[in-house]
């Protein structure tokens, strides 16, 4: 799965989805910054994208179920799958 973040000022940072991660508080799992055990959270997730940020990912609603975002809240978008 590939997941990122860009960021309002047009900078990006890749993200991993795991579900064995000793935060996490569902079977959903949590979004981590790639490289390290920092957790975005979704209060995080929708302040970047009320400030114009947004997540691309290749799998929308498993990260959906890891932030707790409703299936129509805004900032997350399908990345196109590679061949």
């Amino acid at each position: 799965m590939k997941t990122r973040l860009l960021l309002p000022d047009g900078t990006a940072r890749a993200l991993n989805w795991t579900n064995r991660h000793p935060n996490q508080a569902s079977r959903a799992g949590v979004v981590l910054f790639r490289h390290s055990a920092e957790v975005l959270s979704g209060d995080e997730a929708r302040r970047l994208i009320a400030a114009g940020g947004w997540i691309e990912t290749t799998h929308p609603a498993r990260i959906r179920l890891a932030l707790n975002f409703a299936v129509d809240e805004p900032g997350i978008v399908e990345m196109e799958k590679e061949a």
